[in-house]
Order: C-alpha cells, then sequence, then structure tokens
C-alpha cells in the first residue's frame, strides 16, 4: 500500500472487524466476499457494510463481490512481486502441471508465476519442450533431463529476467506451441488482462497466436489490479488458473467469451 493509504488506515476510527477486512485485502490485494465472511464467521451481508463503510473511507475500493486494495495501479518491484502469493502461485502450477501431456511444446512466459510452475515441472518426470523468454524460469529448468529447454535471444528487459526485442520474437516465430502459459499484472475493465511493458506485450501476443490452447496464470490479487495496456481480449485464452474464486462479474465475461476458469484452492477447501 502507499504511504499515503497506510497513514489514513491508521488514523481512521475503525472496529476490530473492519481492521480486520482492511488488513486482509491489503496483505493480499484482493477478497471476495464470501471469502471474508469465511474468515470472520460472519453473514455475507455483514462483510458487505464493512466493505461499504472501508470503500466510502478510500481504504479499499469495492466492486461486485469483493474488494481489492485502492493501490492496484502501482507496478511491482520484481523483489516484491517473488515475495506475494506463494502458496497460490504453488497451487496454480500444480493445477496446469495436471494439464500437460508428455513432449508437448510449452511456452512459459516472464513472471513469478511462470517461474514457480518451472520449478514444478524440474520437479516432476513429464518429458516436455519448454520454451521461455524468462531467464530465471531457464534456470530452474537447467538441471531438469526430462525437459529439452529453448531459452529465446534477445535483449535483457529487466530485473525479471525477462528476454524481449527482435532476436526474442525472430526466434518465437519459429515455434508451434502445444500450450502457452500467460502471466499478467491485472485486468481492464473489459476484464482484459493487462501489463505495463509494451515489448513483453508483444511477445505475449505473438505466442498466443502460434498456440493450440492458451492459459492465463493470474493469482487472485490481480482482480483488484490493472495495468495500463490490453495484452489480449480475455477471449483469446481458453482457460484461466487462478487460486480463490473469481467475482461474479468476471465469472459472466468468462461465460460470455468461452473462457474455462479453473479455481485451484488449498486441498482442505476442494477445487472447481
Amino acid at each position: 500500500m502507499p504511504p499515503s493509504t497506510v497513514s489514513s488506515a491508521l488514523s481512521v476510527s475503525l472496529s476490530a472487524r473492519q481492521r480486520a477486512v482492511h488488513d486482509h485485502i491489503a496483505r493480499h490485494g484482493f477478497a471476495t466476499l464470501d471469502a471474508l465472511a469465511a474468515l470472520l464467521g460472519v453473514s455475507v451481508q455483514t462483510v458487505r457494510r464493512e466493505v461499504i463503510h472501508l470503500d466510502r473511507l478510500g481504504l479499499v475500493e469495492r466492486f461486485h463481490g469483493g474488494a481489492g486494495a485502492v493501490d492496484k495501479a502501482r507496478r511491482r518491484e520484481y523483489s516484491e512481486k517473488k515475495t506475494l502469493a506463494r502458496e497460490a502461485k504453488q497451487r496454480i502450477a500444480q493445477a496446469i502441471m495436471a494439464q500437460l501431456r508428455a513432449n508437448e511444446t510449452v511456452f512459459l512466459d516472464v513472471g513469478t508465476t511462470t517461474e514457480t510452475l518451472a520449478q514444478t515441472l524440474a520437479l516432476e518426470d513429464t518429458p516436455l519442450r519448454v520454451v521461455t523468454a524468462s531467464l530465471p524460469a531457464a534456470i530452474a529448468l537447467s538441471g531438469a533431463t526430462q525437459i529439452e529447454t529453448h531459452v529465446v535471444g534477445g535483449v535483457i528487459g529487466g530485473a525479471d529476467g525477462s528476454l524481449i526485442g527482435a532476436g526474442a520474437a525472430d526466434a518465437l516465430s519459429q515455434y508451434r506451441f502445444d500450450t502457452c502459459v500467460i502471466a499478467a499484472s491485472g485486468y481492464d475493465d473489459a476484464w482484459a488482462p493487462t501489463d505495463f511493458d509494451l515489448q513483453k506485450i508483444f511477445l505475449k501476443r505473438l505466442v498466443i497466436k502460434r498456440s493450440r490452447m492458451a492459459l492465463l496464470a493470474m493469482d487472485a490479487g490481480k482482480f483488484a489490479r490493472c495495468a495500463p495496456i490490453a495484452i489480449a481480449p480475455l477471449g483469446s485464452f481458453d482457460r484461466l488458473v487462478t487460486d480463490t474464486p473469481a467475482p461474479a462479474a468476471f465469472m459472466e465475461a468468462a461465460r460470455n467469451q468461452g473462457i474455462i476458469v479453473q479455481t485451484s484452492l488449498p486441498e482442505t477447501q476442494g477445487a472447481d
């Protein structure tokens, strides 16, 4: 959260329940009303009233079915991203791993979620050909003899170890992918996934067009975040894999655009 938001939260008189709601959203970036009600042991109607109050104070941003942190448009540093939603990313990685078939050609995008997937793939026995523009993902796969890892050329695009530029695009244009796994930073008002860097987005778009199946891998905190550039319409993807139930408005958009939403919940809660 920005300092101004933190100081506002500390200076406003909140009930214990309101502060619990605020703090949970601040930690996770996003929460559905159902999840908050279960966490606090109260009704959804009660949680909705607390969220409305926090929204009016400017401490959270309310939307249909949940609420998000108010710093949703801030671009997070790579070091910060690596610390966020670790368990969620692991569940997402396991869910995607279960969908991949032996000897497929798979593209792994840049991002901490896809890095977690690379670490998961390295520990499994499934033989795959993995193509990536992520140096951290490639390093995670370097000791996996069952994985044939292809690293595209190009220029290093930042602290996340991304590879960008004409060299990367030329290399990727030589492949046809069975599955591509795409990461993003948030969604726009039409629920298209969004990101910050146009050069990275260009590569994402290229890969989506060259893939039989396009998977979107995004933890639920991204539902409440946005970035300035749309990667592609939501309907360009075949499936979203996330970690908690999506907002109702997103589910409606997904149904209308023909995308499957797969929720990888903790084992004690079951999964969709």
